[in-house]
């Protein structure tokens, strides 16, 4: 599999309110759980830590790495709804602005 062209060099992390940053020696951005396999190994072998990043709303440094950062941005999608439980299912990288208009749309919420 070829990581090179999920890999982004010379990347700038920066959370929302610009108070952490880090600029990671790789950032990945994944399309397929394979591909997340295959990154995982490569920080094995290579002995890099690994941070996972979402849309930089945390309020604190937990996602800086000078290792290895992945986005799961491409991970954004509902993979399951029951209304009747109110049980929704999505993957990591989902934007709370379109799970919160998927669940309005199913006459669902967020508990408050």
């Amino acid at each position: 599999m070829d990581l090179e062209r999920i890999a982004v060099a010379g990347y700038q992390f920066k959370n929302w309110s610009g108070t952490y940053q880090c600029q990671p020696e790789l950032l990945f951005i994944p399309e397929t759980i394979d591909e997340i396999r295959e990154i995982l190994y490569l920080a094995k072998t290579e002995k890099k830590r690994i941070r996972v990043i979402g849309c930089g709303n945390s309020p604190s440094d937990l996602c800086c790495s000078t290792d290895y950062m992945i986005s799961m941005e491409r991970f954004a999608n509902v993979l399951y709804i029951d209304q009747q439980e109110c049980l929704v299912t999505v993957q990591a990288g989902i934007h709370l602005d379109k799970l919160n208009r998927i669940l309005e749309k199913n006459e669902l919420a967020l508990p408050m």
